[in-house]
């Protein structure tokens, strides 16, 4: 393996979730498609699949918010845990994240953490974790803010 193109995140709402993350999140917009057939239906794993595919970008690398115009999904089940085997979060380096954080609290989000988190301890160079419920989800996602990383220009 080279290089990994894009990260896939499901979302009920293309336009919800491109929103919060261009505005939020300071992602800028790539493309727009729909695809659907059997090539994707067997990569998916969902029979008759017809997906909308948003691709957005911040810096080098690209996220595919993927939502399934004509199958409806399960909600996450409210007793999940982030060690779940089938647990995704959105990881964001960011040089400041008290600067992050209060940019982010200008949006509807749900704060999961009370104060940055160093995982693990005796790491100083994470910085800390802070970790959030965005608005365009059901899905739990964490954004993490790293001391390391050039700054974002939200």
């Amino acid at each position: 393996m080279q290089k990994i193109r894009a990260i896939g995140l499901t979302v009920k709402n293309a336009d919800r979730s491109q929103e919060f993350c261009t505005k939020a999140l300071c992602f800028e917009f790539v493309s727009d498609i729909t695809v659907e057939g059997q090539n994707y239906s067997e990569l998916e794993g969902v029979e008759g699949a017809k997906i909308r595919i948003v691709t957005l970008q911040l810096g080098d690398e690209q996220i595919e918010l993927m939502e399934y115009l004509n199958v409806e999904g399960k909600p996450i089940p409210k007793d999940s845990q982030s060690n779940d085997l089938w647990f995704q979060h959105l990881a964001i380096a960011v040089s400041d994240i008290d600067r992050a954080f209060a940019h982010l609290r200008c949006f509807p989000i749900v704060p999961i953490s009370t104060a940055p988190q160093t995982i693990p301890p005796e790491n100083p160079e994470a910085a800390g974790v802070r970790a959030l419920r965005p608005p365009h989800t059901e899905r739990l996602e964490k954004l993490r803010y790293c001391s390391y990383a050039s700054p974002t220009n939200c």
